[in-house]
């Protein structure tokens, strides 16, 4: 089973914990909270630190420290998945390079157009035929807005 660290517990990060809540063995918060549940810290080194992680899930938002945050975990050979656009539209050809050179993977394709596989559907195109560019709006907001001002 793949054991997850989760950066963010607001609303996104809640809802990825009662979908996967059993992978989970760490849980980053800003601010302590009273429970009995020994996965919240509110620290990432100890995060960092841990045996029991093979992937960590960033939902925090913005741009720092999830950047830093996500770095590190490269670094350290994680895989990293990330729904934080922000963060990702400053830093993803650093991350992408940082991935590649620690033999970790980076997914985001929650990022933009979370509910249509497109990166998935990609990767397997990619495996019968080579994929020389690929070009769109993958936004389906600016998609929705884009097709409003043709129309109207």
């Amino acid at each position: 089973m793949l054991r997850i660290a989760l950066l963010g517990y607001g609303t996104v990060g809640s809802k990825v914990a009662e979908m996967v809540n059993a992978q989970i063995t760490h849980i980053l918060t800003k601010h302590p909270r009273v429970t009995d549940d020994p996965r919240f810290t509110t620290s990432y080194q100890e995060i960092c630190d841990a045996d029991d992680v093979d992937v960590i899930m960033e939902a925090m938002g913005g741009d720092e420290p999830a950047h830093s945050y996500i770095a590190q975990a490269l670094r350290q050979g994680r895989s990293v998945i990330s729904a934080n656009k922000k963060m990702l539209a400053l830093h993803l050809e650093e991350l992408v390079n940082l991935a590649k050179a620690h033999h970790a993977q980076l997914f985001c394709e929650a990022s933009v157009g979370g509910g249509t596989p497109w990166m998935f559907t990609l990767r397997q195109a990619k495996q019968v035929e080579p994929v020389e560019a690929l070009m769109g709006i993958m936004n389906g907001t600016s998609n929705l807005i884009l097709d409003d001002m043709d129309r109207d």
